[in-house]
């Protein structure tokens, strides 16, 4: 790899490393919820189940701006997102659907953001060893969590934590919610401050009923 040319290695680093999500994915379908016994023997009838009323994710997607940011799709940026794309297909024979994008600034010393979603249909998530698999192919060793984020009404489980890619430090991201899961990485930037735009890029990605 040509070290005189930094930012095309932060490109391939990136998509390199948020492709690994595939093997933290496995082909099981969820267990499927017991069946109702009916009213119990002294003819009580079984308490219902309360269902959140918050709404339910039914899809997720690469919107055109993640907040301010337009996404980037000069040639170069677009054909790293194909190559990713065609990876985590490749690598991901349970996932219904997969978007890569980029946003923000071409400069990932200024304001860039990369972020990778996956739909599996017929596949259990593991969001800690998605992380974890993606912070080894960046840096070589696990995920250090600095933070869970509480997702509240939006559901699902959040991890966030820092990692150094290459020259620069980096926030990494991942909620996943039903069978859906998101990574996101904010170059030049802390988990925290990835902590802090959470929720807007859900709301962004996410399609709710």
């Amino acid at each position: 790899m040509n070290t005189s040319r930094p930012g095309r290695r932060l490109f391939l680093v990136a998509v390199v490393a948020l492709a690994a999500i595939t093997a933290a994915c496995t082909a099981t379908t969820p267990p499927e919820a017991p069946a109702s016994s009916g009213p119990s023997a002294q003819g009580i009838p079984p308490m219902p189940v309360t269902q959140s009323k918050a709404p339910q994710v039914t899809g997720i997607s690469a919107p055109q701006k993640l907040g301010s940011r337009a996404k980037i799709t000069d040639s170069t940026h677009t054909k790293l997102v194909a190559d990713a794309v065609a990876a985590v297909k490749a690598g991901t024979p349970t996932a219904s659907s997969v978007f890569v994008a980029y946003y923000g600034t071409p400069d990932a010393k200024k304001d860039k953001i990369y972020l990778v979603g996956v739909d599996f249909s017929t596949a259990s998530v593991d969001l800690e060893r998605s992380l974890n698999q993606t912070a080894r192919d960046i840096q070589g060793q696990p995920l250090l969590v600095t933070e869970m984020p509480v997702q509240g009404d939006l559901g699902g489980e959040a991890r966030c934590g820092d990692v150094q890619l290459l020259d620069m430090p980096s926030g990494l991201c991942g909620w996943a919610v039903k069978n859906y899961m998101v990574i996101v990485l904010w170059y030049n930037h802390e988990a925290g401050d990835l902590v802090k735009e959470l929720a807007a890029i859900r709301g962004a990605v996410e399609t709710k009923s």
